[in-house]
């Protein structure tokens, strides 16, 4: 009989997910964000545009697909956090979009990959699984758990839906083993159809922001952003110019 598996062993920082009272304090969760972030400066290269998209980024992404293809692992999601950003771009713009077609493809393509699908216990003990095909619905957390020249070793926590309802869900615990991970990004051709070529500057700002590592997967940061475009919008600044003169505007 093969040893047991425990998440606590494979990914610690995840466990907390799947295991009852094993809540992370501030300094030990504080331990593996600074660890992930290691791995992930010192292997940038081997990741690509992927570090940008970790240390759970993409926490509460929907799964839109997930398939083998010729032996790769192809996730597409929609992305979180460009579906907050527009979301806020609808409130203020006051555009009539229903959440059915706010949708920003992100595909994440583990290259030559091999997938272990587990149940986890509450003691933390993970049963192996067969899911053929993949019917997983939501990304919740990732931990890089190894990096070489020869493999990327990630643990991902996935919710799975439970029909019929479709609003409980399971939690499901993915290893996977790839030897290169890929990223396309398609939330830039998506944002140009939903709203019709417009407000593109302030998604190229949103993007920058997104770029240079500011979390950006909620309404509170999304809204600061979109605040911080308005201005520095031209107009605007002639106006606050203006009116710190004393000058009247109107």
């Amino acid at each position: 009989m093969p040893d047991k598996k425990y998440i606590q062993d494979v990914a610690p920082w995840l466990a907390d997910i799947f295991v009852d009272d094993s809540t992370l304090d501030e300094k030990t969760n504080a331990y593996f964000v600074s660890q992930q972030e290691q791995i992930i400066k010192q292997n940038a290269q081997r990741l690509g545009k992927y570090a940008q998209y970790l240390l759970s980024v993409l926490h509460d992404s929907d799964i839109l697909s997930a398939r083998f293809e010729d032996g790769d692992f192809v996730v597409v999601v929609d992305d979180i956090c460009t579906n907050t950003f527009a979301s806020i771009i609808r409130d203020e713009k006051g555009v009539g979009i229903d959440k059915e077609k706010r949708i920003f493809p992100l595909e994440i393509r583990f290259e030559k990959a091999r997938v272990l699908y587990y149940n986890v216990k509450d003691d933390g003990e993970m049963n192996p699984i067969e899911l053929e095909p993949t019917p997983i619905d939501v990304y919740y957390a990732d931990q890089l758990l190894a990096v070489t020249d020869e493999m990327i070793h990630l643990g991902l926590a996935v919710w799975k839906r439970i029909p019929p309802e479709n609003c409980y869900f399971n939690q499901l615990f993915l290893e996977i083993t790839a030897k290169a991970v890929s990223v396309t990004e398609r939330q830039e051709e998506a944002w140009r159809v939903l709203f019709g070529g417009h407000f593109l500057e302030e998604y190229h700002y949103f993007q920058q922001q997104f770029a240079a590592g500011r979390p950006l997967n909620c309404d509170a940061e999304c809204q600061q952003v979109y605040d911080e475009f308005q201005h520095q919008k031209p107009g605007f600044r002639k106006l606050m110019e203006k009116l710190s003169k004393g000058l009247n505007v109107f």
